[in-house]
């Protein structure tokens, strides 16, 4: 399985990352990051050939859905945002989900 992990190159992703490794089945984790430099050096610091690193702009919709889209799973551990209009039937603009990417996708209303 390929895992990606969105702000991978920050302190709450160390133990996932860690987990991922001694998960059977795991064979290659993407640490992407907007800290590309970062998500580099974090993955040559696991001295593992399964994990690289890579830069990510994840407000950059296409260019983060192309690479995302050869991995099986994507763990988040950037930063959130909140939402306001989360109970409000609004559209994301876009997730992955087995190695599939979805755009434009609308949120059930959960009131």
């Amino acid at each position: 399985m390929k895992i990606a992990v969105m702000g991978g190159a920050g302190l709450m992703a160390d133990t996932i990352i860690k987990d991922l490794l001694e998960s059977p089945g795991v064979d290659e984790i993407l640490i992407a990051d907007y800290l590309g430099d970062k998500a580099t050096q974090k993955a040559a610091s696991f001295n593992d050939t399964r994990v690289k690193g890579c830069f990510v702009d994840g407000f950059d919709i296409e260019t983060t859905a192309e690479l995302l889209k050869s991995y099986d799973s994507l763990i988040n551990a950037a930063q959130l945002y909140p939402n306001p209009f989360r109970n409000s039937g609004t559209t994301i603009r876009f997730f992955v989900w087995r190695g599939r990417v979805f755009q434009n996708h609308k949120l059930k209303n959960e009131n």
